[in-house]
């Protein structure tokens, strides 16, 4: 992921294919992946212009409010929504292993990249199919944006300095029993998906020119 988003950094058509492709496979899921591949070409578009240009950011609020959206279309749960703070929790958590996809400023404090709140197309679309597996996998992120904020950002802030202090190897057994249980709100979230079925690809489309990813061609170099 990281190579192909380094390849595809000065906006190269086909290395931005490679990387969008990369994208849905290492971070897609069922439920949505089938949805965006149909609109795969205006994604493909948007990151070769903002990656020549460095036009056509997607701010984290903006595709916060566009999920949030979303999440309402499909009459999910309260606890589908997500908030700036999740967001940013996974891109800094994606920089570690991704930096090459992570926007960043250029710029360094105390030895440290400086994300900034625009994302790339395929970064946010990225960042949507992680929240999508998340919601629907992880009990930790099975909760409301409140609820995020009072509590389980700072357990996952734990449990990240956890894994990077090389303890827990029954952390991670931990984790990994918590993303194969389907639990109540799994069934619940996964029902909302399968209810709207038919309606995804339309709301897709919608939340993407919402944020700003429009259908237009990919001009050649």
């Amino acid at each position: 992921m990281n190579s192909k988003s380094q390849v595809a950094s000065n906006g190269d058509e086909t290395a931005v294919r490679n990387l969008a492709h990369e994208v849905f496979t290492q971070f897609g899921s069922a439920e949505m992946n089938d949805a965006l591949s149909v609109v795969n070409e205006r994604l493909v578009s948007s990151e070769v212009k903002y990656r020549r240009e460095g036009r056509g950011g997607i701010s984290e609020g903006r595709l916060v409010n566009s999920l949030n959206k979303l999440t309402k279309q499909l009459a999910a749960p309260d606890f589908a929504r997500v908030s700036v703070a999740q967001v940013r929790y996974l891109r800094v958590n994606l920089l570690a292993v991704c930096p090459s996809l992570i926007s960043d400023s250029g710029e360094r404090r105390l030895g440290r990249s400086i994300i900034k709140t625009d994302m790339s197309p395929l970064e946010a679309a990225a960042l949507s199919l992680i929240l999508v597996t998340q919601k629907l996998s992880n009990e930790d992120f099975q909760v409301t944006p409140r609820e995020w904020d009072r509590n389980s950002y700072q357990k996952q802030v734990a449990k990240w300095k956890a894994f990077r202090s090389g303890r827990p190897a029954a952390l991670r057994q931990k984790l990994k029993a918590i993303e194969a249980t389907e639990s109540a709100k799994s069934k619940e979230l996964r029902q909302a998906f399968t209810n709207h079925a038919s309606d995804i690809e339309a709301l897709v489309d919608s939340a993407l020119t919402e944020i700003g990813i429009l259908a237009e061609g990919v001009k050649k170099r």
